[in-house]
């Protein structure tokens, strides 16, 4: 997910922490993240196959008595 935001956000994080290291900290917190979220949609696409797409299909699939909570909440 790299867009034109990589050009400017550097400099607001630099500005909001204050220190060159921090924001190096700051954008190690930010990759391992993503990286997390990464291996958690894995998972997801993993068990269930047959179901690909966002959080709503896979926590319908999960969990699929309450058949339109998780559109409405995630609408919301």
């Amino acid at each position: 997910m790299v867009g034109t935001g990589i050009f400017s956000t550097p400099a607001s994080i630099l500005s909001g922490t204050g220190s060159v290291g921090l924001s190096l900290i700051m954008w190690t917190l930010g990759f391992f993240t993503s990286a997390s979220s990464l291996s958690v949609y894995l998972e997801y696409a993993a068990y269930f196959p047959s179901r690909l797409g966002s959080e709503v299909a896979y926590l319908e699939q999960a969990y699929p008595r309450p058949k339109w909570f998780f559109l409405t909440a995630f609408a919301t």
